[in-house]
């Protein structure tokens, strides 16, 4: 397969992603259905097995997960992982969790 073929697959692959999240956000989802999409998405079409989200108002809080142990979710002091942050950045997924 040439590269620019590959490249055309790639890009028509992000495309047909983001317009799938665009609209379930323009159908005015619920958040936990919006959530089971965006889950769906990482596991069916990107192959991602692990993930947890998070959201923060007054404190961090678990909003999806999954392909963790519950022990392994617990474990999670999000707060204190991410306080050495303070600008948006590329953070490094937490290995051994």
């Amino acid at each position: 397969m040439s590269i620019s073929r590959s490249r055309k697959e790639e890009a028509n692959f992000k495309l047909k992603t983001l317009l799938e999240v665009t609209e379930a956000i323009n159908e005015n989802l619920a958040t936990d259905l919006l959530l089971q999409k965006y889950q769906d998405i990482l596991k069916a079409e990107l192959n991602i097995g692990k993930c947890m989200l998070f959201h923060l108002s007054s404190d961090w809080n678990l909003i999806s997960s999954y392909g963790f142990s519950e022990q392994a979710v617990e474990s999670v002091n999000i707060a204190e992982q991410l306080s050495i942050y303070t600008d948006i950045t590329t953070v490094p997924s937490f290995e051994g969790k």
